[in-house]
């Protein structure tokens, strides 16, 4: 036997709630309803007789990173240049080592 946990209802009818946060709770409902009865013979006791599961099915986002906002990203000059430096320094010592062949 096997018994389906429903999400929480209020995180589909929150209209206030961020578009990911109730985009993860109708992920939750659509998973729940494709993948019980797939899975309902490997769940329980497979030994004979009466056993019960019951399982939760989530979606990977989590509420608390849905509302998080990202830093802008930003150049930062010296860390190119010292990455261009590498690359020429690189590409000198492989011009020398190819002339010396």
């Amino acid at each position: 036997m096997v018994t389906v946990v429903l999400p929480d209802a209020s995180r589909l009818a929150d209209a206030t709630a961020a578009p990911r946060a109730r985009l993860g709770a109708l992920e939750d409902v659509i998973w729940q309803g494709l993948r019980s009865d797939a899975v309902a013979a490997y769940l329980g006791n497979p030994r004979p007789g009466v056993s019960t599961s019951t399982f939760h099915y989530v979606s990977a986002m989590s509420s608390s990173t849905s509302g998080s906002t990202s830093r802008p990203l930003r150049a930062r000059p010296l860390a190119i240049a010292i990455a261009s430096f590498a690359v020429f320094a690189v590409v000198l010592a492989g011009a020398f080592v190819w002339s010396r062949s």
